[in-house]
């Protein structure tokens, strides 16, 4: 194990108090809602983290990756963005309401911070994509889980968005891998991008104490 798969066991987002709430039904719908509404900022924005990121690999196995990430995203008949808003509509949010709303701070700082180190260079961009994408898997299959068990959300529209990244992305991390060096900008890329992810998780977890 590298020291940025370390780095992520010790602050993966399965641990995150907000997380463990949501696992045991504990999340209150009001404020499943405004999670739905604020993440789709980030979710709306990745293509464009992966495009900043692409411009600075060259040809090789990260680069294809990154492409077909991409793809996944922003492509085919139904885009990963609209696959959110088809969950956030299950939860009883207007594609409106998410797609016009007021960033709170953290989650203001998690697309800055991903906007920005995406654009610094290729050891700051994969590392930055992989403190996400190799832990997606198990987080969107225990979120899929949660809201089947304990939220009434059952239906596959509602659920695609999860069920998808809960295989799709260990392809994603291990094409992003490919091209990853243990180097201080990335480890501090993956500090970053781990900190930011906590720190908008903590926003949720605030309001339910």
């Amino acid at each position: 194990m590298g020291a940025i798969d370390r780095m992520i066991e010790e602050q993966h987002l399965l641990m995150h108090p907000f997380y463990c709430r949501w696992q045991k039904g504990k999340v209150t719908p009001e404020v499943l809602r405004s999670y739905a509404v604020q993440y789709y900022a980030y979710e709306s924005a990745l293509p464009k983290f992966l495009e900043q990121a692409m411009a600075h690999l060259p040809e090789g196995p990260a680069l294809e990756s990154l492409k077909n990430n991409l793809a996944d995203e922003a492509g085919g008949p139904v885009t990963h963005p609209e696959l959110w808003l088809r969950f956030a509509e299950a939860l009883g949010v207007s594609r409106q309401e998410v797609q016009e709303a007021t960033l709170l701070p953290r989650t203001v700082n998690l697309v800055y911070t991903y906007e920005s180190l995406c654009d610094r260079g290729p050891d700051e961009a994969l590392a930055a994509l992989y403190a996400y994408e190799a832990q997606f898997p198990s987080v969107a299959a225990s979120k899929a889980d949660g809201l089947r068990r304990f939220y009434g959300v059952t239906s596959p529209a509602a659920l695609e968005f999860f069920d998808l990244h809960s295989t799709l992305d260990h392809e994603h991390a291990a094409g992003i891998r490919t091209g990853m060096v243990d180097s201080e900008q990335a480890r501090e890329s993956a500090a970053l991008a781990l900190d930011a992810w906590w720190g908008m998780l903590d926003t949720f977890e605030a309001m339910l104490v």
